[in-house]
């Protein structure tokens, strides 16, 4: 734990870091003298007043950015969490890297918003539609009002952004901890947007392998089918099912909804629009 949280805050860090690696998952436990030096360094630099030191809200103080080909990472004394660099980063260049690590900087955002075919349509729409807004720095946001009159402006997310959201807000350790759809949903939504939002972070958790090997199901196991009693008279005991689709007839009927008493194997059938459970009990009372 204490490693993974000094990962985001020693400036140029990367190369002192990486003989570390015993921390992953697969790389056997190995010390020898090159390993207890880069302790040691890594040591001096988190006790170092560069990185205990707050930050005076008074003052202006700078944000800087590193990455290289073993981490990336956002440097703010104090302390910034940012994702490190998974094995498909690692073979981008390192300016790509750190592209990936400001996908929230207005310049970046601003160049991949004009390289989203969608998002250009919609700034270059006149008027604006009253759902979005332009800031200084041409950066498209989405207008949205919650419940109680609450407006927010989340920034418009292009599509070739949205992995790298998804990974810090959901796979990383500190921002995302492998939380479930609806959580994770609620922590992107206030900063940023983009068209089926909420199905994307569906589709990106289902198919995490983290959260399917460790993650217990809160489902109930099936149960094993049970025979049911003989009913003793006639509309004791229904079964009703549909049937369906078949080809739809002239005034847009494409199901059939049978019941069957079974005790006298008596059949009634009805033509009808949907296959819902709202038809189902309109059919029983009606």
């Amino acid at each position: 734990m204490g490693n993974k949280l000094t990962e985001n805050i020693i400036w140029a860090k990367s190369a002192s870091y990486a003989p570390l690696s015993f921390t992953r998952k697969g790389f056997p436990f190995i010390w020898t003298e090159i390993e207890q030096a880069s302790f040691n360094q890594l040591k001096d630099a988190i006790t170092s007043p560069t990185v205990l030191v707050l930050p005076d809200p008074s003052e202006p103080y700078t944000i800087r950015t590193d990455a290289s080909r073993v981490v990336q990472q956002t440097i703010t004394p104090p302390i910034s969490i940012t994702p490190s660099t998974t094995a498909t980063k690692t073979a981008l260049s390192t300016s790509s890297v750190k592209a990936v690590s400001l996908f929230y900087d207005n310049d970046v955002l601003y160049q991949h918003q004009n390289q989203d075919s969608h998002i250009q349509a919609i700034k270059n729409t006149r008027p604006l539609p009253a759902n979005y807004v332009i800031d200084d720095h041409n950066v498209l946001y989405k207008i949205v009002t919650r419940k109680f009159g609450q407006r927010i402006n989340p920034r418009y997310l292009p599509a070739s952004l949205t992995p790298n959201v998804l990974l810090t807000y959901h796979n990383s350790t500190f921002n995302g901890a492998h939380f479930g759809i609806k959580r994770t949903f609620y922590k992107i939504r206030d900063r940023c947007y983009w068209s089926n939002m909420y199905k994307d972070i569906e589709q990106h958790i289902l198919s995490c392998l983290n959260c399917r090997k460790n993650k217990p199901s809160r489902r109930k196991p099936d149960g094993h089918l049970q025979s049911i009693e003989p009913p003793r008279g006639v509309w004791e005991r229904l079964a009703m099912d549909y049937v369906g689709p078949v080809p739809q007839s002239k005034s847009g009927k494409k199901y059939f909804i049978v019941l069957t008493d079974l005790f006298s194997k008596f059949v009634v059938t009805k033509a009808v629009y949907d296959n819902t459970s709202t038809t189902a009990a309109r059919f029983l009372l009606y």
